[in-house]
């Protein structure tokens, strides 16, 4: 029998959503939302609004048609013998069932509403073979046609939102290009698309009929009920917190920078990957448990402990990405539903990195239990000051994938992730960190218009090093936790900057603002 583990640790263990769910029970909250608040369907292929997170992306396409910079590209490595034929027909499968993706933006009346197109657009999948090429030269035309790729603009108002394109390296070896407009996708619709498109190929190559379901609701029915709810008392509720918590937030973070800010953001990065190996992430799992905190929340800490001393800022807001699929019907959908929260960290009092874990715990325990409130509305609410050369409320991101894409197995194939660099960068930072069995796969991409590679490069062992020293000594204050071998330089607001100024690099010829 499995011994008996204590409840905080059990609760510890969860993610995020589900500790609120644990949580809103022991406080007797219902299980199931009350039929009031249930998703209702609209008439099927009916005009709906945009949701809150759909129309300040149709804004900000407006203020600069075409831009790149929420474009969400997608690659995949397919290692065998691979059917193109049933691979498109899977793809339009897909855009059948979801009518997300045979939606088109319009103005009507002076505001934007989505509307379906009944006929499914015919998807071409255009194959560039690359095998005649030595091995160097393919991935560098590889890279390079992944990139233009992921740079070719959509137009809201016409179909498709979606593209995919073959690249073929060798006879039972191609990487697939998925390209789609954030409009219409977020990162987990990406992982619904993928498990779709993978479980409709191997029903197709068999001549079977789809394994998938009927879809509860449809994206539009969403978007419906997220404005109709949007004026009740219980999200006023929720408003009244982030009204408090944000206020008074620094409306910038002040790191140390190779270059001044641009007057108007270009939105010009590029990506940087490491790894955290298995035994540090094990210790600093167990760290979590022992303090009844998430593996999130102490990653979270851990970020805002290096962002402070760089900045040698006490107050420090992180942004962070919530799947907002709490309820069961949403789910399954291809749609633009993740949501923004602020998470804003006390590190007044010089407090030990045990302290700061649980003020991070309440922080994002209470951020959770708030979280139904779109960014978007928090923006126009509170009305931070606004520069249109930086982000409003953070500048840095933070996202860990706890639920990686594992390798799925298709008839005769297997599927790889493969990366695509889009050298951009909609903030200062963003660390992508996934959970898997080698330990963290993590990303880093930062803005190059102000910093340069060697000091993100030193950053990054700057952010080892810290994770290191917290999972061994979690007691140290946080101005006394080593960065660098080097003692002197691990003093708040040093470290950060490396010695070479003048680094050039390959800039989009596009310039952008958020114009909001």
């Amino acid at each position: 029998m499995e011994p008996s583990v204590p409840f905080q640790d059990r609760l510890a263990r969860l993610s995020p959503e589900k500790r609120r769910l644990v949580e809103l029970r022991l406080k007797g909250a219902p299980s199931k939302p009350p039929e009031s608040e249930t998703i209702a369907r609209r008439p099927r292929g009916a005009a709906a609004p945009l949701s809150f997170g759909q129309e300040q992306l149709w804004f900000l396409d407006r203020v600069n048609p075409g831009n790149p910079f929420y474009i969400v590209p997608m690659a995949l490595r397919l290692l065998g013998r691979l059917s193109i034929p049933t691979l498109s027909q899977a793809l339009q499968e897909i855009v059948g069932r979801h009518e997300i993706l045979r939606t088109t933006f319009e103005l009507e009346e002076g505001r934007p509403l989505q509307r379906v197109s009944h006929s499914p657009p015919r998807l071409a999948t255009p194959l560039v073979d690359l095998s005649g090429l030595q091995a160097d030269s393919r991935d560098r035309e590889a890279e390079r046609l992944a990139r233009e790729e992921a740079h070719r603009p959509f137009d809201l108002g016409r179909l498709p939102l979606l593209r995919m394109a073959l690249l073929r390296f060798a006879k039972e070896d191609h990487v697939v290009l998925l390209t789609i407009h954030h409009i219409v996708s977020d990162s987990w619709s990406m992982s619904v698309f993928v498990s779709e498109l993978s479980a409709l190929y191997a029903a197709l190559l068999r001549g079977r009929p789809s394994p998938l379901g009927e879809l509860p609701i449809q994206f539009g029915d969403f978007a419906l009920w997220q404005r109709r709810t949007t004026s009740s008392d219980v999200l006023r509720s929720h408003l009244q917190y982030w009204k408090r918590q944000l206020t008074s937030a620094h409306s910038v973070l002040e790191l140390p920078l190779d270059r001044p800010r641009p007057t108007l953001q270009r939105y010009r990065g590029r990506l940087l990957r490491f790894r955290i190996e298995s035994e540090l992430t094990k210790q600093l799992k167990s760290l979590s448990q022992r303090r009844s905190a998430s593996f999130f929340m102490t990653l979270l800490s851990c970020l805002g402990t290096l962002l402070h001393r760089y900045s040698g800022q006490e107050d420090i807001v992180i942004g962070s990405g919530i799947a907002n699929r709490h309820r069961r019907e949403i789910e399954p959908l291809i749609g633009f539903i993740v949501n923004t929260m602020p998470l804003r960290l006390d590190m007044s009092g010089n407090p030990t990195f045990e302290e700061l874990l649980d003020r991070a715990r309440r922080v994002c325990l209470d951020a959770h239990a708030h979280q139904d409130v779109p960014f978007e509305h928090l923006v126009k609410t509170i009305r931070p000051e606004r520069n249109l050369s930086y982000n409003p409320f953070f500048q840095v991101m933070f996202v860990l994938l706890n639920a990686p894409m594992s390798d799925l197995d298709l008839p005769g194939l297997r599927l790889e992730p493969w990366q695509v660099d889009t050298r951009t960068a909609v903030f200062d930072l963003t660390y992508w960190l996934e959970d898997g069995p080698e330990g963290l796969d993590c990303k880093l991409q930062y803005n190059t218009d102000l910093f340069n590679a060697s000091t993100i490069s030193r950053t990054i062992d700057h952010f080892q090093r810290l994770l290191e020293e917290i999972a061994a000594r979690p007691e140290q204050r946080l101005l006394d936790i080593p960065l660098d071998s080097v003692e002197s330089e691990s003093k708040s607001g040093q470290g950060l900057h490396s010695e070479d100024e003048s680094e050039e690099f390959q800039f989009l010829d596009s310039p952008v603002g958020m114009g909001s």
